[in-house]
């Protein structure tokens, strides 16, 4: 125990008295090192806050100017200029310039120009410019223009010309569609369409209502109520887009989503349209698609599985995407 403590104390000590940077003069020029440690910066064994480094090793603040290899910390990781190689933080990272290699991040890594390769993080990935690569984050992705795969639950970007992965996709050359449409699987539709690029993801809600007065006692007197998750692509042509998309849908005949066998159901739907964009964001579109729908249960069996029953479905509808 003794041992170690000193050998603890040896190597801190070593590290105090080789900091330079506290003491150094604003004029000195940034040096190259093969190896630096960082404990919190300025305790460190650079020179400058702009040096480089081969191998940049933290604990829990590093401050470099270019790491050109490997950077690996516990805490927060910044480099003003270029990072090329491997980087890693258990919290968050941050490069002033352009980053080519692999960033992988407990929390957050952060890139203020363009990445090429991969950022991997467990909440956020945030890049100020194009993004080369893949991004795949537990929660949002942000970027200027993607050339790659973005993978999350949000996905931003200004221009998309990759393929984004995630439950909310929104870019400049897409947008948010609020849309209502006619189906012979659930009369009266209403969805939310998330597009980038030409990749979408669309949430519905539709009920067949029986008879009512107003429109507000439609859904008090729905006889079957439906939810539906889809993923589309999009390729337009001129004024026109042909739409195709597949997903989940889920009918709840008794409203309240018991599962109750004979009468919920679930299934696949996959569906082909035409959609005429007309202007200010406003659009007509219209289609054929079918669903395998299959009783629900809390425990289905192949046997629910192979007895499902194909149904074939119509629609036409309208939207305006801003």
């Amino acid at each position: 125990m003794n041992q170690t403590k000193t050998f603890i104390f040896t190597l801190i000590a070593i590290i105090i008295f080789s900091v330079s940077p506290a003491y150094a003069e604003e004029t000195q020029e940034p040096e190259h090192h093969d190896l630096s440690f960082h404990i919190f910066h300025p305790l460190s064994t650079t020179e400058t806050p702009d040096d480089s480094s081969s191998i940049n090793i933290s604990l829990l603040y590093s401050r470099m100017g270019e790491v050109h290899g490997l950077d690996a910390g516990h805490g927060f990781s910044l480099i003003s200029g270029d990072m090329t190689g491997i980087q890693g933080s258990s919290t968050v990272t941050y490069v002033g310039g352009n980053l080519h290699g692999v960033s992988g991040t407990g929390l957050a890594s952060i890139v203020a120009s363009d990445m090429y390769g991969v950022q991997a993080s467990g909440l956020a990935n945030w890049t100020g410019g194009d993004m080369y690569g893949v991004q795949a984050s537990g929660l949002v992705n942000v970027a200027k223009e993607v050339h790659g795969v973005q993978i999350g639950v949000v996905n931003l970007s200004d221009q998309m010309y990759g393929v984004p992965l995630g439950l909310i996709n929104i870019s400049d050359n897409g947008g948010v569609q609020l849309s209502g449409w006619y189906s012979t699987l659930t009369e009266a539709n209403t969805g939310v369409r998330f597009r980038a690029g030409n990749f979408y993801t669309l949430f519905g809600f539709g009920c067949t209502s029986g008879s009512y007065n107003e429109l507000s006692e439609a859904v008090d007197t729905a006889e079957e109520i439906s939810q539906s998750l889809a993923f589309g692509i999009s390729l337009p042509a001129g004024i026109f887009a042909l739409n195709f998309d597949g997903g989940v849908v889920s009918i709840d005949r008794d409203r309240f989503y018991e599962l109750d066998e004979g009468s919920d159901q679930i299934g696949l739907r996959c569906r082909g349209m035409i959609e005429l964009r007309l202007f200010s964001g406003l659009s007509v579109f219209g289609g054929t698609g079918a669903a395998y729908m299959l009783d629900a249960k809390e425990e289905p069996t192949e046997e629910d599985f192979e007895n499902g029953e194909w149904e074939e479905l119509y629609f036409f509808g309208a939207g305006i995407e801003w």
